[in-house]
């Protein structure tokens, strides 16, 4: 996936919650969709043309791929935006200090913008999805001799 965030350049980030900033402009790749999505701060007409920039990076990504892919633009808050937020690592379902061991660049958000970006994933259920890390060891499991729920970085 491509981030744009307001004081950055173009750079990769791992389809997570952290991804979901408000000063940032988001090109993911989900094969059969791709999407465009613009935080809080980035509603502004002089973000447009990173919208379309990130529009052109997917579409040349996408080129020749058959079905080809629905292309989507969402704002922060849209409810059309929980397209995207579906498909992100489950990481938001993890403890916090879980969430910092497996994604090390959360630390660098200040503590105000973390809660922020916590309180996007309210919709949250526990006991119907997994978290990253339950998730991450179900797949790893079929390999692994590893008990159910696996060792966690933090222990």
């Amino acid at each position: 996936m491509l981030s744009h965030c307001m004081h950055t350049n173009h750079v990769y980030v791992l389809l997570v919650m952290r991804s979901c900033t408000i000063q940032c402009i988001l090109a993911a790749d989900q094969f059969d969709h791709l999407y465009v999505w613009s935080g809080r701060k980035t509603f502004g007409s002089e973000y447009d043309p990173l919208r379309e920039a990130c529009k052109n990076h997917l579409l040349a990504r996408s080129q020749g791929r058959f079905p080809k892919p629905r292309l989507l633009f969402l704002k922060e808050g849209d409810s059309m935006s929980r397209r995207l937020t579906s498909r992100l690592a489950p990481a938001h379902g993890d403890p916090p200090e879980h969430q910092l061991a497996y994604f090390p660049a959360l630390s660098s958000l200040p503590q105000s913008e973390l809660t922020t970006l916590r309180d996007k994933f309210r919709f949250y259920d526990p006991n119907a999805d997994p978290s990253f890390r339950r998730w991450f060891w179900e797949v790893a499991s079929a390999s692994s001799k590893a008990g159910k729920e696996g060792s966690s970085l933090c222990e």
